[in-house]
């Protein structure tokens, strides 16, 4: 089978790139200006293939057919990115009303997505706005709030903003795929329940919190419900980070995300309940009634990228099934990958959609290798082949995703998967029965599987060269693997001279902006966060975070800026380091740090009976912590500059702020301008 023959089958890929980089480049541009040159170079293009075509006298319509749906598709890309952002909400509305669609929980407060549908004035008018999805802080957990609520609160929405740390996840990226373009934080009083509104959405949200409930009624341990409504429902929230972590280094991340795996589980559970409708001569009732559930599945839980590739795939598969019709599941892949796009293109930005469509896509090329070169062995050695070539494919297709977001490269996932993977249809069987039935027994069945199943997994974790961790990998990177990759494959399937050109000159490619473009490893620089200061030291894999908070913090500061630590080639935070910074035990602690002396103001001032060792300083830290005054603190200390932490609450920023303008020192607020670089 050579590369025609396998474009041939897949005809969708042909409208799948252009859709993807007219997707691509719209999210680049944001512009309705590129939108409107794609359609005229469309229809250049389609008039000069005519022309072209009439002069010649040929009737090359396949030629000019290709065109067209490739220009189309782009063009098509283009248009489904583009959005108009909403206007912000008029000033004479002083209260809005929203409905909630998404709660999440954190430690200390919550986030929701509400829509902004209504607005009245201060005597109750009606008031014309644009509808809109925001997203609101509020102070505190009111469990009170959940999906389907109405609350309404007074409008003073903001634009949504990163908090400008290095290398941190695009949380402003996050919500504008998610069409949210507005933030407000509220407190506990700012806000009021007016009602609750009946709908589908509020229904399944409904269903899902009657699941969540059974499931943390039942006997099972704290962990394993945590992982039973994780894999069930997707509402992980409560899984451990250091969970995620271990399941992430050894290859398991998947197993915390619904995906395909997921639904296969389902599907087989369906076909087991409805193997009877097949000795009735009823097969198909049970693939219609197994299409019905999916959908309805896919639905309960959220309907992610994810999910709603595999429920596509499955469906289309059934429905062949059905009308009789010959299956291409590569071009099933490609089907159900425009479907979602189409329906929702912000979703190719997805972490869950890249890594679920590259990683089926893999595995169909293997199995396609593994067809067409171990076809002729015997049965066991062709499926243990087999099995190891859709594992090696699968980590091959999104190892390098996962390192690109996740920052660790897994090298034992063989081992992993192949112990953990076939496990997981019976783990989520017993789960499911016991969460219908309620039986102690199965609680404690499904609790002791995972004990062992997660022992397991810290057992791997620890091995020698288990995986790599603090991977750094760039977005250019990633392109250039993936040519690689298509290169190869073409290859196996028919080799040609060109590909080592390509090969070569991909290397050099690689080595050249690998060489001109590298990271500062040596500095020091203050983060924005809001629970602590941190002020990380840093110099060619050696770090510090300071001051020293405890190792409760180290650890969720390590998750959370990962990344950051990957791309300054950092492998763990120390508490001290004395060759990386010089550390002053005074009230208040002071450092120096590439040559600039820095004094943190935490809690105090310096009692008078203390000596002050430091009387002028390049930069003043102020924390939450501190309650004096400015200006007497310029009693203490003459600084150059004044930082303040991002931990300090509005109103007392609010003050410092003023004192600062009133003196005219120079200062920099890292809460609005993001963390501070020496």
């Amino acid at each position: 089978m050579d590369i025609g023959e396998i474009t041939a089958r897949t005809p969708l890929v042909r409208m799948l790139l252009p859709m993807v980089v007219g997707i691509s480049m719209a999210w680049a541009v944001q512009s309705f200006v590129l939108f409107y040159v794609c359609i005229g170079l469309t229809w250049a293009i389609v008039a000069i293939s005519v022309v072209i075509t009439v002069r010649h006298h040929q009737s090359n319509w396949l030629f000019f057919a290709s065109i067209f749906s490739v220009m189309l598709t782009f063009s098509l890309g283009n248009a489904l990115f583009q959005y108009r952002l909403p206007d912000n909400l008029s000033d004479d509305a002083d209260i809005a009303f929203a409905e909630v669609k998404s709660v999440s929980d954190n430690e200390s407060s919550m986030s929701i997505i509400a829509y902004v549908y209504s607005a009245v004035d201060s005597v109750g008018n009606a008031v014309d706005i644009d509808p809109q999805n925001v997203v609101l802080y509020i102070q505190g957990n009111d469990y009170s709030i959940y999906e389907g609520k109405v609350i309404s609160f007074a409008p003073l929405l903001k634009p949504v903003s990163n908090m400008g740390n290095p290398a941190e996840f695009d949380y402003c990226r996050y919500l504008r795929c998610r069409k949210v373009y507005r933030q407000q934080f509220l407190k506990r009083d700012q806000y009021k329940i007016v009602r609750y509104n009946s709908s589908v959405s509020a229904s399944l949200a409904d269903i899902r919190r009657v699941i969540t409930r059974r499931i943390y009624s039942l006997p099972f341990s704290p962990e394993s419900k945590d992982f039973l409504n994780q894999i069930i429902l997707g509402q992980g929230t409560g899984v451990d980070d250091d969970i995620r972590q271990s399941f992430a280094n050894v290859g398991l991340a998947h197993i915390l995300a619904l995906s395909g795996l997921h639904i296969g589980i389902i599907t087989l559970i369906l076909s087991l309940l409805l193997a009877p409708l097949d000795y009735l001569r009823l097969r198909k009732l049970r693939l219609c009634l197994t299409i019905v559930v999916l959908l309805f599945y896919a639905a309960l839980t959220g309907m992610s990228a994810s999910v709603s590739r595999a429920v596509i795939m499955s469906t289309v598969t059934f429905i062949a099934f059905l009308v009789y019709r010959r299956n291409t599941p590569v071009n099933t892949l490609f089907l159900a990958a425009v479907l979602v796009l189409a329906i929702s293109p912000f979703d190719l930005f997805d972490v869950g959609f890249q890594l679920s469509f590259m990683a089926v896509l893999f595995i169909l090329i293997a199995n396609s290798l593994a067809r067409k070169y171990f076809a002729k062995q015997s049965k066991i050695a062709y499926w243990f082949t087999n099995l190891v070539l859709m594992s090696a494919a699968s980590m091959i297709g999104t190892g390098i995703l996962s390192a690109f977001y996740f920052n660790v490269i897994p090298i034992v996932f063989l081992l992993s998967n192949a112990v953990i993977v076939p496990l997981m249809p019976i783990v989520v069987s017993v789960g499911v029965v016991s969460i219908l039935v309620g039986s102690d027994v199965l609680c404690a069945a499904f609790s002791t599987g995972f004990d062992w199943a997660l022992y397991f997994v810290r057992f791997v974790e620890t091995l020698p060269f288990s995986y790599s961790a603090n991977v750094y990998v760039s977005i250019i990177d990633v392109v250039i693997y993936y040519i690689f990759i298509a290169a190869a494959i073409v290859a196996l399937y028919k080799s040609r001279k060109a590909l080592s050109a390509i090969f070569v000159s991909g290397i050099i490619l690689y080595f050249t902006l690998e060489s001109t473009v590298k990271p500062a490893h040596s500095g020091a620089m203050i983060l924005n966060d809001f629970n602590e200061t941190p002020i990380l030291l840093y110099d060619k894999g050696r770090s510090m975070l300071f001051p020293v908070v405890d190792s409760d913090y180290r650890t969720q500061f390590s998750i959370y800026h990962k990344k950051l630590l990957a791309v300054l080639s950092i492998d763990s935070l120390s508490e001290t380091d004395d060759k990386l910074a010089r550390i002053y035990r005074v009230e208040p602690t002071a450092f120096m740090a590439n040559c600039s002396t820095v004094i943190v103001l935490d809690r105090y001032l310096p009692k008078p009976t203390v000596p002050v060792t430091l009387t002028e300083c390049d930069a003043l830290v102020i924390t939450k912590n501190f309650h004096g005054s400015i200006k007497r603190v310029l009693d203490y200390y003459s600084p150059r500059s004044v930082i303040l932490s991002g931990n300090i609450l509005p109103d007392r920023r609010e003050q410092l702020l003023s004192q600062l303008k009133a003196i005219r020192m120079p200062y920099f607020d890292i809460n609005a301008s993001g963390a501070y670089i020496f």
